[in-house]
């Protein structure tokens, strides 16, 4: 399973927690509003399972092995959110069997807006590919999360 890590800045933590689960990941150093979206794009295209892993989202040593051996074809750890705990992009897994009966997921997000984002925005992607594929499974522990509310004012 490909693990990849989205950043800006890396939370306080959040390496040397991936560091501890002993497993390889990739640090992807986002540019850009969209490069988000085009990273989860090109995953998506090259068809194989993956994991996504956000810049502030503090991860416990046996999340990766979890992820793995959950048969499910899309998994996601709740974190600290709002007012509870939130379902998110945080740490989530794409099984290939999923990516392959739905090609067309990022294409059809890639043109989704909301009145405060455009198309391919960073904060939306998560809403928009939840609306897109409907069933996730749900694991229970609640792991780290830097911030509680939103980032940028939206």
């Amino acid at each position: 399973m490909k693990v990849v890590v989205p950043f800006t800045h890396l939370a306080p933590g959040v390496l040397d927690a991936l560091v501890a689960t002993e497993h390889s990941f990739e640090l992807v150093p986002m540019k850009d509003d969209e490069s988000y979206w085009r990273l989860l794009a090109r995953l998506w295209s090259a068809g194989e399972t993956f994991c996504v892993v956000e810049h502030d989202i503090t991860v416990h040593s046996t999340v990766f092995d979890e992820l793995d051996a959950c048969p499910e074809l899309w998994c996601s750890y709740p974190h600290a959110y709002i007012c509870g705990t939130y379902y998110g992009m945080g740490c989530t897994r794409f099984r290939s069997e999923l990516l392959k009966a739905r090609p067309d997921v990022m294409e059809q997000i890639g043109e989704m807006s909301d009145a405060g984002h455009p198309p391919r925005h960073w904060c939306t992607l998560d809403k928009w590919i939840q609306g897109a594929l409907y069933d996730r499974h749900c694991h229970d522990t609640v792991l780290g999360h830097t911030h509680t509310a939103p980032s940028h004012g939206c």
